[in-house]
Order: C-alpha cells, then structure tokens, then sequence
C-alpha cells in the first residue's frame, strides 16, 4: 500500500513486514503465510468461516495528527495536576518565605487557571492557540497583589511560564508525551521534596 497521507495507524492481525513514514507520506509492504491464518486457502465444506476471517483482517488507519482541538482536549486531562502545581508554588513560597496567601486568593488564582482551558479553544478558533498563555501574565500580575513585591511576583511568574511551556511541549509531542510527563513528574516532585527538606512541618502546622 502506498499513500501520501503522512499519519497512518496500522490496525489489525497482521503489521506490515516493511514499512516507510514520513512527511511526504507512507509505504507499507504485508507478507501474511497462509498457515498463520485460522483458515485454509479454500474449503468446500459448508462451515462458515465468517468469524474466522473477520479475526485475521488488518489494514490502515489514516489518522488525524495532533491538531489543535485534540491539543485543547489532551491539555483538559492535565489540568487538575497542573492547577495543583501552581497551587504548590505558591504555597512553596509561603512555606519558604514565612508568607500568607488567603484562601480566597488561592479560589481567584483557580478561577483564572481554569478559564486558560477555555480560552485555548476559543482563542485558537480565532486568532491561535498559544494566545491563551497570555494567563500567566494575569497570574504574574496577580502575584504582585498577593506577595506584595515585584520580586515574589516574578518567581511565581517564572516557574508558572516554566509550567505551562513544559505542557505545550508535552502537548506538540506525540510520541514521548507520556515518557516527558513522567520524567517532568518526577523531577518535580525532587525539587518540592528538595526545597522543603529542612522545613519544620510541626511549626508550620502552628503546633
């Protein structure tokens, strides 16, 4: 089979022995023994064999890649681990920095959070879908308000650009997406257990 569709899914009993994808599009070659199939060549018989080819078929898949509107729908599955991120930041910050953050503040950052899922979409509809990152300059800014200093603010801002670039990276890859997102998990998790080792959890708990 040969066609200039540059993403195909191979489906199917049987996989192509020989294969060949790329921009311009795709050859693939199959080689399927008679003896690896769950029925004969022919037969006379008046048993029906419907089940039996039905289980052997294979072929191509000509798949969509990775567009904008499966980006907005793959970014949706992250959220609630990136939300808790930033969330983590902050909260990093009051820790190491004997600050306080209110509640109600933290709500407004979640609101803002949430609404960058829904201004990829609509935006991307429009104008493109990096526009909605502009979030993380509302965020920067309101971490001035919440932190009182340009200097704080520009923390937040930073590791929340370093977030959300991290996740339009996972999210433009579409064969190490899962690999890059353990890998960025866990070397983060290292750096919030690193930056809290000495933190003295019973004083933070007000005990």
């Amino acid at each position: 089979m040969e066609s200039n569709w540059n993403s195909p899914s191979f489906q199917g009993a049987w996989l192509p022995g020989q294969r060949t994808v790329n921009e311009n599009g795709f050859e693939a070659t199959w080689e399927i023994p008679y003896l690896g199939r769950n029925y004969p060549q022919s037969w006379s018989s008046e048993k029906l064999m419907k089940e039996e080819i039905a289980a052997s078929r294979f072929g191509v898949d000509l798949i969509t890649a990775i567009d904008k509107y499966r980006m907005a729908e793959r970014s949706v599955k992250y959220a609630g681990i990136f939300i808790l991120l930033t969330f983590a930041t902050i909260w990093l910050i009051e820790i190491l920095l004997k600050l306080h953050v209110h509640f109600l503040q933290y709500i407004l950052l979640g609101f803002a959070l949430c609404i960058f899922y829904l201004l990829e979409l609509s935006l991307f509809e429009h104008i493109r879908f990096a526009a909605a990152y502009a979030i993380v300059t509302m965020i920067t800014a309101y971490g001035k308000v919440m932190l009182k200093t340009c200097k704080k603010a520009a923390i937040i801002g930073s590791v929340v650009t370093a977030l959300y670039g991290y996740i339009y990276i996972i999210l433009c890859n579409e064969d190490y997406a899962l690999l890059m997102g353990a890998i960025g998990m866990f070397t983060i998790l290292g750096l919030i257990m690193f930056l809290t080792r000495r933190v003295n959890w019973s004083e933070t708990n007000g005990a």
